[in-house]
C-alpha cells in the first residue's frame, strides 16, 4: 500500500462519493435493509459536501477513495451549543488499520473543535463486535447505546444483529 491522505470533500467529489457509497452499501449491514435511492443519495452527499454544518472526509490511497467519514453539526435541543454527530465512518477492509482510523478521527476532531461544537457523538451501529476499545484509543468514552425498532416493515435479524430480508421485526437490535 502506498501513502494515504485525508481530503475534505467538496462539490467536485460528490459523484465519486456516491459511486463509492453505492459500492460499499452491501458491507454496511445496518443500512442494507433499506434500498438505495440514487437521487436521495446524491442530494444527501451534495448537502454534506457543501453545507457549513457538515463535512465529508475521504481516506485516499493511490487516487482512490478507500475510506470515508461523514459528520454533521446539530444544535443541542435544549441549548445554543452544538454537537458534532457521525453519520458514517467506513474504511475498506483491505485498508483498515489503527493509523487509517486515527487519521480520519483526528481530522474529524479538528473540524468539530474548529467549529466550536461542545462534543462529538459517534455511533456504534457497525457489524464490528465492539468498537469501545478502538474509540477509546482516540479519546472517546461510552455515553449510552443506540437501539432501533422498525415500524413493521419486513426485515429479519442475522447472527450479527443486522436486520434485513423478509421476516417481520419483533423488536430492536
Amino acid at each position: 500500500m502506498g501513502a494515504s491522505m485525508i481530503l475534505q470533500a467538496g462539490y467536485s467529489e460528490v459523484y465519486s462519493i456516491c459511486l463509492y457509497l453505492e459500492s460499499i452499501y452491501k458491507d454496511l449491514g445496518q443500512y442494507s435493509s433499506v434500498e438505495v435511492d440514487t437521487d436521495t443519495l446524491y442530494d444527501s452527499v451534495l448537502a454534506w459536501c457543501t453545507s457549513e454544518d457538515s463535512a465529508v472526509f475521504l481516506l485516499i490511497e493511490d487516487k482512490k477513495i478507500v475510506g470515508i467519514f461523514i459528520g454533521v453539526l446539530n444544535q443541542i435541543w435544549y441549548s445554543k451549543e452544538y454537537e458534532a454527530v457521525e453519520i458514517l465512518l467506513y474504511i475498506d477492509e483491505k485498508y483498515r488499520s489503527l493509523k487509517a482510523f486515527s487519521d480520519l478521527m483526528e481530522t474529524f476532531d479538528a473540524w468539530w473543535e474548529e467549529e466550536d461544537a461542545l462534543y462529538a457523538v459517534l455511533g456504534a451501529t457497525s457489524s464490528e463486535k465492539d468498537l469501545t476499545k478502538l474509540y477509546s484509543v482516540v479519546g472517546y468514552s461510552p455515553a449510552g447505546r443506540y437501539y432501533r425498532r422498525y415500524n413493521g416493515k419486513s426485515c429479519q435479524t442475522d447472527k450479527e444483529g443486522i436486520q434485513s430480508g423478509e421476516e417481520r421485526c419483533q423488536g430492536s437490535t
